[in-house]
């Protein structure tokens, strides 16, 4: 849900109640927009690297919560926002831009239409924000689907809809080249890029169906666009403001073990998270075997595996009070062939996944 606010901030330093936000169903995100003026544009050449923008929510109890604003390309910036309980919402604007600071408004949110975001519970398991509402991680990979025809994508989370799917985990921002695009310099960023993304993880979430999102490949690539904290940390910090008003999981990076220092970088983004996140999704990383090592950080709360060997989870599951999200098992060749020893035929696959999800590990299905 869209809230044109704009004209209200240039007038005002209080807004109408009645106009932003309104009707807003708990658990769904509404953006509040901004637009710069042309003489505020042109002292923010860059302003992905200069306008700071912010908004504190105020719940009926008192309960507040920050989030952030975002760049969405040329003179637009957003702050997006998640309501988590029905009633009365004010918020309160901070902002370098002296125009936008210290505006106020009210909105209310109605009942929610969905279980929620997904939440570790009870040691090895997930449920919804909804009480007593748990959760069956099932899950899906498609690590292209930020770049695949939007027509392509949408008819496989139909398809995966239909089949009681409820998790999809791919690449935020595509394979290397695309990357590359969406980055042309550390301290540049495409907008349009995730403007495509939001339409998908929008369309998903709509259908039932988390988004756990990958924020870089494998083989350090992370670093290599990214080369340093700075950078990375104002990538994460656009990541939050962009994304934690959906439903997602958040999973760090593909085969950490593959970084230069894979574990330092993710305590970084780790803790990070968990200061900037106002819903407290659940977190973990992708792997080459186990993220289990990274549990003694204190940012991770469930644990992947990227394994068909029992003896690991068996061991495992008496060590971590965590739940266990199995993301590579193994990949059905379903034609493409195969290329990697954990591509399997069918039937070989179909043992895996009994395996896997009979001895308590949550699944995600690939294919070649």
């Amino acid at each position: 849900m869209r809230i044109a606010v704009i004209a209200l901030l240039l007038a005002a330093a209080t807004l109408p109640a009645q106009t932003p936000c309104s009707s807003t169903p708990v658990y769904q995100p509404c953006d509040v927009d901004f637009e710069l003026t042309e003489q505020e544009a042109a002292q923010h050449p860059n302003p992905y690297l200069t306008v700071e923008l912010r908004a504190e929510f105020r719940a009926p109890k008192g309960n507040t919560y920050r989030m952030a604003g975002f760049w969405d390309g040329g003179r637009k910036f957003k702050v997006r926002f998640a309501p988590v309980v029905e009633g009365t919402w004010d918020f309160r604007v901070a902002s370098n831009i002296e125009r936008f600071s210290g505006k106020t408004a009210s909105f209310t949110a109605t009942a929610p239409t969905t279980p929620g975001f997904v939440i570790p519970f009870n040691v090895h398991h997930f449920r919804y924000s909804q009480p007593d509402t748990p959760h069956l991680w099932m899950g899906d990979t498609c690590y292209r689907f930020a770049t695949i025809p939007i027509d392509t994508f949408r008819r496989l989370i139909d398809i995966r809809a239909a089949q009681k799917f409820n998790h999809l985990r791919g690449l935020v921002l595509g394979d290397e080249a695309n990357a590359a695009r969406v980055f042309p310099t550390p301290d540049q960023i495409l907008p349009e890029h995730f403007q495509a993304v939001d339409e998908r993880v929008r369309y998903m979430n709509q259908k039932g169906i988390t988004y756990d999102l990958l924020m870089a490949g494998d083989q350090n690539h992370l670093e290599k666009l990214l080369p340093n904290w700075k950078h990375r940390e104002r990538y994460v910090r656009y990541l939050v403001a962009r994304y934690a008003a959906m439903n997602i999981t958040w999973q760090g990076v593909q085969e950490f073990e593959e970084y230069r220092n894979g574990a330092a970088l993710l305590k970084e983004i780790g803790d990070l998270l968990k200061q900037l996140d106002p819903y407290r999704h659940a977190r973990s990383t992708h792997t080459v075997a186990t993220s289990s090592a990274l549990a003694g950080a204190g940012w991770m709360d469930y644990i992947v595996h990227q394994s068909s060997d029992p003896s690991l989870f068996a061991v495992e599951r008496q060590l971590y009070p965590l739940p266990f999200v199995n993301a590579e098992f193994a990949y059905e060749d379903s034609g493409a062939g195969k290329s990697h020893a954990h591509h399997v035929d069918a039937d070989t696959f179909r043992h895996r996944l009994w395996n896997a999800a009979i001895s308590g590990q949550y699944v995600t299905f690939g294919n070649t």
